[in-house]
């Protein structure tokens, strides 16, 4: 993996939604910004640090010559190979403005989550092509126009991504009350730390120091780049 990368991962068993796919662009200095949320009426794009976006998962980069070669055309729709062969045909952009878009894209909302429309896939792709696609969604899609597979193939994968949402069942509970993931990252000589209230709870709060031991809450957009991290208090 390399700064600018799209990257996925696959949740791993044990989460409700196991096997749904999390796209996200890599910073290429351990962090990682996607489009997540709690729910779906506050999901937002977030930077975090790259095993939070993992969540115990495996990762690995989209290659879009890849996706392109492994599907067979012989029963997809027409509209679904053009789709396909364009985007996958699209100039991916220079890394250094994959990640200028994508930290200028922090907190953004986008109308909302919604897994058909506007989902962690559509925000990757549209940062790393300037196209928004979720090839999720249009292989779904094209799964109906073709009836080779029954409706409720697509439904079921809509519910999925909705699970994506829900917290991991065996994830560590709290102890004597204090934060639980707390990365800490160097930059210029400050001092910037990812802080979690509990396991992999989303967004993260970061905050700023000059000596590590006061520190002072800011915004995610304020935080700079790139990050070199230093330490990490959760596993």
């Amino acid at each position: 993996m390399a700064k600018g990368d799209h990257i996925v991962v696959e949740r791993p068993h044990g989460w409700v939604a196991a096997g749904m796919l999390h796209h996200g662009i890599d910073l290429g200095d351990n962090t990682v910004v996607h489009f997540t949320g709690a729910t779906s009426q506050t999901a937002k794009v977030i930077r975090t640090n790259i095993r939070t976006f993992a969540k115990n998962g495996s990762i690995k980069v989209v290659d879009y010559e890849e996706i392109r070669n492994s599907f067979s055309y012989m029963y997809k729709r027409y509209k679904f190979r053009k789709l396909l062969d364009e985007y996958c045909s699209m100039e991916n952009r220079d890394p250094d403005e994959v990640v200028r878009f994508s930290l200028e894209n922090l907190g953004r909302t986008g109308g909302g989550y919604h897994p058909a429309s506007n989902n962690c896939e559509h925000f990757a792709t549209l940062m790393r092509k300037g196209m928004p696609f979720s090839l999720q969604v249009e292989n779904a899609v094209d799964n109906i126009d073709s009836s080779l597979h029954p409706i409720g193939n697509f439904v079921s994968q809509i519910v999925m991504e909705l699970l994506r949402f829900k917290t991991n069942p065996y994830q560590h509970q709290p102890k004597d009350g204090v934060n639980y993931l707390g990365s800490i990252y160097e930059h210029n000589g400050l001092y910037y730390h990812e802080c979690y209230e509990k396991p992999f709870f989303i967004p993260p709060r970061w905050f700023v120091s000059v000596s590590s031991e006061q520190w002072e809450e800011i915004d995610q957009k304020s935080v700079p780049y790139p990050l070199r991290e230093i330490n990490t208090l959760f596993e």
